[in-house]
């Protein structure tokens, strides 16, 4: 079973023990309040916990007007309220089909003896990774060293000169005269 119910201009399909987020509610957290019903089946009335009050998610907005160096930014975060439905045409939803209502505490304070038993568990973290990168490097230093094959390197040793062929410009054999260039005669005009 099911209904439609509106709430801050939009329009949710609630089913028992449903959670809902919707826009700011009046209430504090564990009241009950009545939702507006569009539609229902064999229902006739809807009511609903408040689980939380709160914030959604940050919602940008960036206007800008081109080549008038023209930009606004805002930020937005809209008020919500988390309920659920405990009530549907009649029908009430079981204590422990309820959803628990969580709330942060502050971290406790470690003690002494707790901060001196983290230490050490670190340091012993530590003292293993020293170990294991030691065990590494000698197995490295103990590995023979490759010898090299016969094979020349295939971009070649760069004291050996290039063949001649595709790709590459003779320079000898196109500019062979040591002659300078003629200056060029300037026709003295009219």
């Amino acid at each position: 079973m099911f209904a439609v119910v509106r709430s801050g201009g939009r329009q949710f399909k609630a089913s028992l023990g449903t959670v809902l987020e919707l826009e700011k509610l009046a209430g504090n957290v564990g009241d009950v309040v009545e939702l507006e019903v569009l539609l229902a089946g064999t229902a006739g009335k809807v009511t609903a916990e408040i689980l939380k009050q709160g914030k959604g998610d940050k919602v940008i907005i960036f206007k800008k007007r081109r080549r008038h160096n023209s930009r606004r930014k805002n930020g937005h975060r809209q008020y919500l309220t988390t309920v659920q439905i405990v009530e549907l045409g009649g029908k009430k939803i079981e204590q422990k089909d309820k959803r628990k209502i969580i709330t942060r505490t502050a971290p406790v304070k470690q003690t002494k003896e707790q901060k001196a038993a983290n230490a050490k568990k670190s340091a012993e973290k530590a003292s293993k990774a020293k170990l294991e990168k030691a065990v590494t490097e000698e197995k490295t230093a103990k590995a023979p060293k490759k010898q090299p094959t016969g094979k020349k390197p295939a971009g070649g040793t760069g004291n050996s000169a290039k063949p001649e062929g595709r790709g590459t410009i003779n320079t000898k054999s196109q500019n062979s005269s040591t002659k300078p260039a003629a200056p060029r005669k300037v026709n003295p005009g009219k």
